[in-house]
């Protein structure tokens, strides 16, 4: 994560990165809304199910649930 903080902010993003415990999602939201975040950038992946093929789960609720545009990477 430290080395795509640094290349992102040498491309001139402003990157701010959190390590969070608990529930991913519930976290992710929580934090994206506590920072007043701009956007979320989250990854996709597949992790079983006919429902989750192209989203996991975490993605899949960001991009429901989230208040900013959600950026999703594969």
């Amino acid at each position: 994560m430290a080395n795509a903080a640094r290349r992102l902010t040498r491309a001139g993003w402003k990157v701010d990165s959190v390590i969070r415990r608990g529930v991913p999602l519930s976290e992710l939201l929580r934090s994206a809304s506590t920072r007043r975040a701009d956007i979320i950038v989250v990854g996709a992946r597949s992790t079983g199910g006919l429902k989750r093929l192209l989203l996991g789960s975490v993605a899949e609720g960001t991009l429901a649930q989230a208040r900013v545009p959600v950026l999703i990477v594969k």
